[in-house]
């Protein structure tokens, strides 16, 4: 059985459709457990007539007692009672086959408490363009992903499952984030440091972007440098308390994606976190290095070059490339 935890926060434009994608499963043992957050639209009233219409639809209205998402999903897990967990968002979908093909992954690898598949992503205003993802490091090793994931989301939310008895108090969705951007980085970095995980082949979970308020909008570069920096600390502060040190693969993580806020920032001209992102993109630049005996041609270019002139280099390259 896997329990659907899903946060519901002004999305009354997309919740039915969120609903209908999980009655549609091609397994009938799942429960869906909707945790309302302080909406101001109809999105409730929405949910509450599906959970009157079938009793695996669980509504629980919060908002007197949480705010945000990570303390939505927190209080969702307080309420399932399934051995899996899966985390969809009120504005994505998941097709038909999806919990059926992430749990018969799971049979086949019972020692993985987290299972990770493929996800396609479409524009809000272009639905019917889908782009196959995959999850981070899927066809490397476990350093390998452990070094992505200080930095960035290894996947869609949901597009993975979790072991419920995996997520113990100490690795659950992190509340103090829920004022910012970047909440998921820090919660799958943490899970992944004390569970294995699985990859699974199949591609049934939908990510919607470009919704007018969506909370990761990179066009928001004060909330996503906001947002982000926590996040690193966070993981930061994570490994310091396990008396661990980032490794060089994390160390080239951190920069790149330092490297991209400063590229854009630059782009809308803020030039404090411009200025902060390439002196942290620097840093971790210095670490990697530091940590590599003979360093790889891209590091070396950027040793000869200097890092803002690389940066500036592959914008440059990336124009002229980009298909029109």
């Amino acid at each position: 059985m896997v329990s659907v935890v899903t946060p519901l926060y002004n999305k009354g434009l997309y919740i039915a459709q969120t609903i209908e994608s999980v009655l549609g499963q091609t397994i009938s043992d799942w429960q869906l457990i909707i945790v309302e957050n302080n909406s101001c639209d109809y999105g409730p009233f929405i949910a509450q007539r599906f959970a009157t219409e079938d009793q695996r639809i669980r509504f629980f209205d919060a908002s007197s007692s949480i705010y945000g998402p990570g303390a939505a999903r927190n209080f969702g897990l307080n309420h399932s009672s399934s051995e899996w967990v899966l985390f969809l968002d009120a504005d994505d979908q998941i097709e038909k086959g999806h919990l059926e093909s992430l749990l018969a992954q799971a049979n086949r690898n019972p020692t993985a408490n987290i299972i990770a598949g493929k996800w396609k992503e479409y524009r809000e205003d272009n639905p019917t363009k889908l782009t196959l993802q995959h999850p981070a490091c899927c066809d490397e090793g476990r350093d390998d992903l452990l070094g992505y994931s200080i930095a960035f989301a290894p996947w869609a939310v949901h597009a993975a499952i979790v072991r419920r008895s995996a997520i113990t108090d100490d690795l659950r969705w992190p509340e103090e984030l829920d004022r910012v951007l970047g909440e998921d980085i820090h919660f799958w970095f943490r899970l992944l440091h004390q569970n294995e995980v699985a990859f699974c082949e199949s591609a049934a979970a939908l990510y919607r972007t470009h919704t007018p308020n969506r909370r990761n909008q990179l066009q928001q570069i004060i909330k996503w440098h906001q947002g982000i920096d926590a996040a690193l600390t966070a993981n930061l502060n994570y490994l310091k308390i396990r008396s661990e040190k980032p490794t060089a693969l994390q160390a080239r993580s951190l920069c790149r994606l330092y490297s991209e806020l400063y590229s854009q920032a630059k782009k809308q001209e803020a030039k404090d976190i411009e200025e902060d992102c390439i002196d942290k993109a620097q840093k971790w630049h210095q670490v990697a290095q530091q940590q590599t005996p003979r360093p790889a041609l891209k590091g070396r270019i950027e040793n000869l070059l200097g890092l803002k002139n690389s940066i500036a280099l592959r914008s440059m390259f990336h124009k002229i490339t980009r298909p029109v």
